[in-house]
């Protein structure tokens, strides 16, 4: 259980350093925003809030905001102690290196988890206030996918991280892998296929590698594990779609969450292997 001594460390040394206090100001901040937006919904036409509940009310903002707060708290996680000599120092102690990925990594989620966990309280405080229908069940379901979602991002912030002595190759890396993912470019890749291989012509319709393809996208997986527990939630965010039965195996919630994992052990799994062996 090294690991975790090391997580321990990594999290009060983010206290220590304000990086904790950092994002969870930032998530203060988004979060008082967010509750404004819901109080003046919720009067204008609280029809559509108790339908959609508080998980409507913070599902398409978070679905940015986790993201990008994950990548910022880690992407220097490792990098910046490779760069100014710590590495080696701890590895000179009895720990060995997959008990830094691990403690690394398990560190700093839980900082973004923290922060995470004080944008939803302070959404839910709100409701409470107002009177609104809290949905605990619904509720809690979806912020358990959000934490998911934050694993996801901190996971390959930190294998990026892994990969350079560089603080700032390792944040642009993490920038590049945001904006795949944030802003659909992912999507955009069977497109480009299929245009090759037709001879530049538009495909009318999608062939179902390309769907699944863009289904891998773990924002995209999110917001269509969600959509698929709770059909109503595709109101509330703009990028969301409900699909008509027969729903295919690749817009199941199973699916999504099994994607999301996915995008949690692979990217860990192959940075660790490739650091084994790197030269420190």
């Amino acid at each position: 259980m090294r690991w975790l001594t090391l997580s321990v460390r990594e999290y009060a040394a983010a206290a220590r350093g304000r990086l904790l206090v950092s994002a969870m100001a930032f998530c203060l901040v988004v979060g008082l925003g967010n509750s404004l937006l819901y109080v003046n919904a919720y009067e204008r036409g609280p029809e559509l809030i108790e339908t959609v509940g508080i998980a409507g009310a913070m599902f398409m903002i978070l679905s940015g905001v986790v993201p990008v707060l994950a990548v910022v708290a880690s992407s220097d996680a490792i990098a910046r102690k490779r760069s100014r000599g710590t590495l080696r120092v701890m590895l000179g102690l009895p720990y060995n290196r997959l008990d830094i990925v691990a403690g690394t990594f398990v560190g700093r989620y839980a900082v973004v988890a923290t922060a995470v966990t004080l944008y939803v309280s302070v959404v839910a405080l709100t409701s409470v206030v107002i009177g609104s229908p809290l949905g605990v069940e619904r509720l809690a379901t979806f912020f358990a996918i959000t934490l998911l979602l934050a694993m996801v991002f901190t996971g390959l912030a930190v294998c990026l991280s892994l990969q350079t002595q560089s603080v700032t190759r390792a944040f642009a890396g993490s920038l590049v892998v945001l904006a795949v993912f944030l802003f659909r470019l992912w999507g955009f890749v069977p497109t480009v296929v299929e245009l090759v291989r037709n001879g530049m012509v538009t495909p009318e319709t999608m062939p179902e590698w390309g769907l699944v393809f863009q289904q891998l996208n773990p924002i995209r997986a999110f917001t269509s594990a969600l959509i698929g527990l709770y059909p109503e939630l595709a109101s509330a965010h703009f990028l969301g779609e409900v699909v008509e039965p027969p729903v295919p195996y690749y817009h199941q919630p199973s699916f999504a969450l099994a994607v999301l994992g996915a995008w949690v052990l692979v990217p860990l799994v192959v940075a660790y292997l490739r650091f084994r062996t790197a030269d420190i």
